[in-house]
């Protein structure tokens, strides 16, 4: 899932990157080949040219993994202001029951987000979270408003239902899938403190030197 990161926090974390810091020590060199008299006319160039080497060789050869995890954290940060956004601005206006429903969702994505990207589950399933944000959630909240009140909670529509009840049951849903998710990326969090734990005990179990001495030799 490529995170869609606002401009001004691409900008900074590329600044801090490896890329940046090498290719900018590669073309201080070449500034310094030109204030020595080494080089003449087209030093910029030769600037330009040894940034972008340093640069290509930082991305080769030590990918940013720490720039990753901080792209991540920022988009999981933009994706839960988007949900509060939605759900002040929507919240009041839905009935109690689904007003505690969404709630119950906002929740349940708060805890989920910030997990994005650091588990091989999100490696597939992060876009749904993304889209659930962005784009279901808000569909089916607009779906349901654009109705009047009275309508919504009482007139049958598909199988009987109303608008009402099948707000509820949407959002249930998402927040069931959703729970889902979290379930899977917390038993992964789970079995790796296990398997750490494990071998912390292997590692560094106390040591009995009395066991360890070498036997008494008879003479």
């Amino acid at each position: 899932m490529s995170p869609r990161l606002p401009i001004a926090i691409r900008i900074w974390l590329y600044l801090y990157g490896y890329p940046n810091i090498l290719g900018s020590l590669f073309g201080l060199v070449g500034l310094g080949l030109y204030f020595f008299g080494l080089i003449g006319p087209g030093w910029g160039y030769l600037v330009a040219g040894l940034y972008a080497l340093g640069a290509l060789l930082a991305w080769q050869l030590a990918p940013a993994t720490p720039h990753l995890a901080i792209a991540r954290e920022a988009h999981a940060e933009v994706l839960l202001d988007e949900l509060d956004q939605l759900v002040r601005r929507v919240g009041k206006r839905l009935p109690k029951t689904a007003q505690e429903r969404l709630e119950n969702l906002r929740r349940t994505l708060a805890e989920l987000l910030p997990r994005l990207g650091e588990h091989t589950v999100f490696s597939q399933e992060g876009h749904s979270v993304e889209k659930t944000v962005r784009e279901y959630l808000p569909a089916t909240l607009e779906n349901y408003l654009r109705l009047p009140p009275a309508f919504a909670h009482l007139h049958p529509l598909q199988g009987g239902k109303t608008a009402e009840t099948m707000l509820l049951e949407q959002l249930s849903l998402l927040d069931a899938r959703m729970q889902e998710m979290l379930a899977n990326a917390l038993a992964e969090d789970a079995r790796a403190l296990a398997e750490n734990g494990a071998f912390l005990e292997q590692r560094f179990r106390p040591y009995d030197f009395f066991q360890a001495r070498s036997p008494d030799r008879t003479s």
